[in-house]
Parts: C-alpha cells; sequence; structure tokens
C-alpha cells in the first residue's frame, strides 16, 4: 500500500508539480513534432506538381508518397516507444541518429549515381 504525504502549504501530494511540469513539456514537444510533420506534408503537396512532371508519377503514387509517413507514424510509433522504453535513451538516440546517417549517405549515393549515369543533373 502505497502512502501518499501531503505538504501542509498547498494541500498537494510531493511531486505533484515536478509531474505536471513534464506532463507539459511532453505535450510540447509532442504538439511540435507533430505540427512539423503536418507541415512536411503540406510542403509536400505543394509541390506535387514538380514532382508529377520530373518523375512521371500518377496521381495514385503520389496520394501514396503523401500518406506513407502519415501510415508509418500510426502503426510504428507504439512498437518503437516500447523499444526506447526498454533499451534507455542513449541507445534509442545512437539507433535513430546512426540510422538516420545511414539513410542520409544512401540518398547521396543514389543522386550521385542518377547524376552521374544521366549525364547531366537537374538538381545542380
Amino acid at each position: 500500500m502505497a502512502i501518499i504525504q501531503v505538504t501542509s502549504e498547498t494541500g498537494a501530494p510531493d511531486g505533484v508539480e515536478r509531474a505536471t511540469a513534464y506532463g507539459w513539456i511532453v505535450f510540447a514537444l509532442s504538439f511540435g513534432l507533430l505540427i512539423s510533420d503536418h507541415m512536411a506534408r503540406q510542403v509536400l503537396n505543394a509541390v506535387f506538381p514538380l514532382l508529377k512532371a520530373e518523375w512521371s508519377l500518377s496521381d495514385a503514387e503520389l496520394g501514396a508518397l503523401s500518406s506513407v509517413v502519415a501510415l508509418m507514424v500510426g502503426l510504428l510509433t507504439f512498437p518503437l516507444s516500447l523499444a526506447a522504453d526498454r533499451w534507455g535513451r542513449v541507445k534509442s538516440l545512437t539507433l535513430m541518429a546512426v540510422l538516420w546517417s545511414l539513410a542520409t549517405l544512401l540518398c547521396a549515393m543514389a543522386h550521385s549515381y542518377l547524376s552521374c549515369s544521366s549525364g547531366a543533373s537537374s538538381w545542380a
């Protein structure tokens, strides 16, 4: 059985102020990440005509490109959160940094391959 000590000044259990501040910080970070994700998808939608012309994509392929991020966030948030809780913050952040760097490296290599094989790059 847990015993909760009440402070005499506020009448609230010890540690409630800290838990409330921590909750607001988590809320602010989550809200900021969701807004950032939404804005990134809006930018992607704004350049749909350019992507459609450059990559010869159909409307269905453009829709899949836009919705795959939201789908993966919805499917992977809970399992990856459990894994992060199990492994700890440092290991999780290290794994994220390694995966981000690997993805950046692979994209850079793919871009170099495409621009070398086609002669001139339209991105440069």
